[in-house]
Formats: structure tokens, C-alpha cells, sequence
């Protein structure tokens, strides 16, 4: 279960925060060459192995047929822990959302599949694909992402991140650019949706349903979840939420412009963010990216007016 890119590991992270070497089997096909597994009475966790090891290598395929050298993961040699609890994850359990899955940057350079009892992230795709998405802005900035004016510190709680105003910031930028890992792949809107057990999956990321979200009115907390008719309040400028504008705005050009165009824009730009970044400057950094498929004939034409449109459709213009 690995290869020069990742290995998926059979050791955890317990609940009190430390990794613990397992006695887990690792998956392995049968007599006939069948990866037969079931979520029930498995001791040793080898359908979230292998669930973790089949869809991050998809998810690699699928940005490299996109735009060939699209997956900066390569030969990183990632650690993925397919049974990891979330020790430090307080906002999202404050916020009654569970343990969280969770990347742990270039530096420690592995990815954590959280558990709640008998459920495992890792049996939810689209959730470790939004976190070897983080792994892949993240390699492909160079480590940029994190760095400079990323988020400040929430008023309303010191273990969270927030952006400073309606224009974003870099912490929103990732967490909407992790997202967009999923939508591309399984070619949906919504992530979560197994992990949470209902049809809008993660709060506020159903770029489905917030076709008329805007990053101001999630800032101001007055935006509308569509999940429960209620409004996000002061939560609403935490990176996550902010990050679910982002999403839905690159949600909104792909099915306005189509799978084909949309998804090798979208993996061209990511090695133009920085850390500094806002919603204003990282659609520069879009246009840029257009602009250069067009000089490199992958486009015979660019896709300016349609870019600008989607994402004015969510209040981001450029700077």
C-alpha cells in the first residue's frame, strides 16, 4: 500500500495525541487477486487502507491527465495514517462537527484520517482528497501557501483561523482549493457528504446549493446555510467557511465553462499563490494562469469573461 508518493501506514494517532505503533494487518489481495474488505468486524482497518491508497493515486491520475505535471506530490513520500484521531482539532469539535481530518504541512509531511468510533474518515474519499489536495497547493507553492498573511487569529475563538476581511485570505484559498481536489474527481460539489450522513456533507461547502453565496455576506455572518435555513453568524469568517465562497466560485466556472477548460486552469494557477493572497489577487493569479494555457496552445483563446463572470457571481473581483 504505497508508492514513491505515499505510503498508507497501519500505525495511529490515539486520543491522546500520540502515534501508536498497531498490530493492524496491512490490506492485501486474496488467492485470487481480489481487495475484498468490509467496514464490519475488521479488526485491522484494511478497507480504510485501502480506500486511502485506490483514491489518493485516482486523485493523482486525475490531475496529471488533466494537465500533465499537475500532482507536486510526487515522489514526497507523504505519510497517510488511515486511523488518526484528531487530538488538537477544538473548533471542529466545538462546533458539534466531530474530529477532523487534518494535513500536517511539508515539515512533518503526512496526512490524518480521523475516527469516531467504528467510523473512519478514510472511508470517505472525498475527504482525503481534500486533504492530499492541502498536500498539493502545499508542494506545488513550494510551502508558499502557509506562509506570510495566511489568517489572523478568530475574536470569537483562539484555536481557529479567520481572514481579516470579505476579501479572503490565503487560509481560504487552501481550504477551498483542498475542496475543488474532491469536486474535480468525483465531480461534485459537495464534500463530506458519507462522513456526515446527509446530503449537504461539511457545513457551508456545498457549492451546490450556494450558487448565490457571496464572500461578503459569509464574512458578515448574514449568508444563509442552506443545510438548515440558518445564518453562519460570526463563524461565517472562519478560513474553512470563507474557504467554502472560494469553492463554490471555482464550482460555479466549471459548470459555466465546463469540466475540460475549468480543471486545467484551476491546476495550472496553484503554483501562482502565495501566502500574501487574498480572493482579488488569487483570481489574478486565475486570469494569469488562462492567459499562459492560451501561449502554451493548450487554449486557442482565453477565458477571461467567463472566469471574471463566475466568480463576480460570489462578490470576488480582481484588485
Amino acid at each position: 500500500m504505497q508508492n514513491a508518493d505515499i505510503r498508507v501506514l497501519t500505525d495511529y494517532l490515539n486520543s491522546s495525541g500520540q502515534f501508536a505503533t498497531s498490530t493492524f494487518a496491512r490490506a492485501r489481495p486474496d488467492a485470487q487477486g481480489n481487495w475484498i474488505y468490509s467496514s464490519v468486524n475488521d479488526s485491522n482497518h484494511r478497507l480504510g487502507q485501502l480506500m486511502a491508497y485506490y483514491w489518493i493515486d485516482n486523485l493523482k491520475m486525475t490531475a496529471n491527465n488533466t494537465l500533465p505535471n499537475s500532482w507536486h506530490v510526487t515522489g514526497k513520500n507523504v505519510g497517510v495514517y488511515s486511523m488518526c484521531y484528531d487530538a488538537n482539532g477544538s473548533f471542529s469539535k466545538n462546533q458539534g462537527l466531530g474530529v477532523n481530518a487534518f494535513w500536517t504541512g511539508k515539515i512533518a509531511n503526512f496526512a490524518c484520517m480521523s475516527y469516531v468510533g467504528p467510523f473512519e474518515s478514510a472511508f470517505d474519499a472525498s475527504v482525503y482528497d481534500h486533504e492530499m489536495g492541502h498536500a498539493n497547493v502545499d508542494y506545488g507553492t513550494n510551502g508558499q501557501i502557509t506562509q506570510g498573511n495566511y489568517a489572523i487569529s478568530c475574536s470569537f475563538s483562539s484555536g481557529a483561523s479567520c481572514c481579516p476581511s470579505a476579501s479572503g485570505c490565503a487560509g481560504a484559498i487552501n481550504e477551498g482549493q483542498a475542496d475543488v481536489h474532491s469536486q474535480i474527481v468525483f465531480n461534485s460539489g459537495i464534500v463530506g457528504e458519507f462522513f456526515l450522513n446527509n446530503r449537504t456533507g461539511l457545513t457551508g461547502r456545498d457549492a451546490e446549493l450556494n450558487q448565490n453565496l457571496t464572500a461578503q455576506t459569509m464574512f458578515n455572518g448574514t449568508a444563509v446555510n442552506p443545510a438548515n435555513n440558518r445564518t453562519y453568524g460570526q463563524a461565517g469568517q472562519e478560513i474553512h467557511y470563507m474557504g467554502g465562497v472560494w469553492g463554490t466560485a471555482w464550482w460555479t466556472l466549471r459548470q459555466n465553462l465546463g469540466a475540460a477548460i475549468s480543471d486545467k486552469i484551476f491546476f495550472a494557477h496553484i503554483e501562482l499563490l502565495t501566502g500574501n493572497d487574498t480572493f482579488k489577487t488569487a483570481l489574478n493569479a486565475i486570469l494569469s494562469a488562462d492567459q499562459t494555457l492560451v501561449t502554451n496552445g493548450v487554449f486557442t483563446t482565453n477565458h477571461r469573461s467567463q472566469i471574471l463572470a463566475a466568480f463576480q457571481q460570489h462578490g470576488i473581483t480582481p484588485p
